[in-house]
């Protein structure tokens, strides 16, 4: 990384400092995260709670607080719970997010008449500087004491003493003015030394999904059923991604099912890679499973969907799950038209497609078989000819988004599966021996 070279006696002024500024920034750590960073938008966290938007009453939805990087590498902030008001009619309401920034310091501060301004939650000596060390100055937030005032003493985090004459006051904002040359008349935008990362909120009423620009993120669309509120998270399509790693992805629902001898010298292996939710019920922010089957999940335990797909292969149609607690699953963008009334529903890892590779040892040592299918497409049958005498099958699977996202091949999970026997066996190791007989053929000689 490039650097500016510090010394005694060295004098810098602004152009230094925004050289020095670039080396760190521009040329810096924003260089090497763009390097790992897939797409830009709202960061999730373990809550999943960024920028969610909940309906508080009828009339007003509340923003949670959130952490979001746009495409620059710039921070998208807010630490507290925002409010706003939404108007019933015909269109839905649509939440976007977008980037700002704010000159205000943090905590709230009271103003006395002789110039004491006493803060809850102030930095005061992080920002502020008093005499005879080219005092810094303050702004207040007020209607009531508008002039600038210069800091005479900074007595501690919570206690300052200010200049000039004052109309008490509390609860105030304030924003820090910084020292320059005596005579100087720093611009508006300059004379604020901090500045920090923030955010604004836009409530558009319209009946199709706005386009967004350059660094605008749709967090949710509000609209009305029958008089009451609904709010769609439609956050999905927004978050942040770090670039995949590929081999971290644990799918524990890739099995093998059964394995049957279709001639004398086939057999067909039967797998699946998914959980069949065979029913359900839709409640107003998540959906409920009351029946469902995967060879190797005896029972729904919490956060083991977190992160999948719900498929539904009548309509094609699929939402991303955000978590799930026991049977209840939830969604980061949850839309009723999934569920249509004639449902068939899969849950599948956030892959595009699934591939097995299948290997053989002992009497039949030829070169693996591979198979590859979209992943949405839950069961899978696969032929394989063997040779007569004792072989070892081995499966492994490996998750695909693209040429450069996949996972490696890894073992199937450990499950029982019905042999060519018809014996339950379990599968370790990922692999099973067969013994395929050659059968004689009785000929009739009369």
């Amino acid at each position: 990384m490039s650097k500016l070279n510090f010394s005694e006696n060295l004098f810098l002024d602004v152009n230094e400092l925004n050289r020095f500024r670039k080396f760190i920034e521009d040329e810096g750590y924003k260089k090497i995260f763009k390097s790992y960073v897939e797409t830009y938008g709202i960061v999730k966290d373990k809550n999943n709670s960024n920028f969610k938007v909940t309906a508080k009453n009828n009339t007003t939805v509340s923003v949670s607080s959130g952490l979001a990087i746009t495409d620059n590498l710039d921070f998208i902030l807010s630490e507290q719970t925002e409010d706003l008001s939404i108007t019933q009619n015909a269109n839905p309401t649509w939440i976007v997010l977008s980037r700002s920034t704010t000159n205000k310091e943090v905590g709230t501060a009271s103003i006395s008449y002789n110039g004491t301004l006493t803060g809850t939650n102030t930095k005061f000596t992080e920002v502020l500087r008093g005499q005879p060390n080219f005092s810094t100055k303050v702004k207040l937030h007020s209607d009531s004491n508008t002039a600038e005032y210069e800091v005479l003493k900074v007595v501690d985090d919570t206690n300052v003493i200010l200049i000039g004459s004052f109309v008490p006051e509390s609860g105030l904002k304030y924003s820090a003015i910084g020292s320059f040359t005596p005579g100087f008349e720093p611009s508006e935008s300059n004379k604020y030394i901090y500045s920090y990362d923030s955010f604004n909120l836009q409530a558009i009423n319209s009946s199709d999904e706005p386009i967004l620009q350059a660094g605008q993120y749709l967090l949710a669309k509000v609209y009305y059923t029958n008089g009451n509120i609904v709010v769609q998270d439609k956050r999905i399509s927004f978050f942040n991604q770090i670039l995949r790693e590929s081999t971290s992805f644990s799918n524990i629902f890739s099995t093998l099912i059964k394995t049957d001898r279709l001639l004398e010298n086939h057999i067909q292996l039967k797998l699946n890679h998914g959980y069949k939710v065979n029913s359900f019920a839709v409640n107003n922010d998540n959906m409920k499973i009351t029946s469902g089957y995967s060879n190797c999940v005896s029972s729904i335990t919490d956060g083991i969907f977190k992160n999948f797909l719900l498929y539904n292969l009548k309509n094609m149609k699929c939402s991303k799950i955000s978590n799930n607690v026991g049977s209840f699953v939830y969604f980061y963008d949850f839309d009723t038209s999934l569920f249509d009334g004639d449902d068939d529903l899969i849950i599948v890892p956030d892959f595009s497609s699934i591939e097995y590779k299948i290997s053989f040892s002992g009497a039949d040592a030829s070169d693996p078989i591979y198979h590859k299918q979209e992943i949405c497409n839950n069961d899978c049958r696969i032929v394989l000819p063997l040779k007569y005498g004792q072989s070892t099958v081995k499966i492994e699977y490996r998750l695909i988004h693209d040429y450069k996202n996949s996972t490696v091949f890894k073992n199937l999970r450990t499950a029982n599966f019905v042999n060519i026997n018809n014996v339950v066996e379990t599968l370790s190791d990922s692999d099973f021996s067969v013994n395929l007989i050659a059968t004689e053929t009785t000929r009739n000689y009369s």
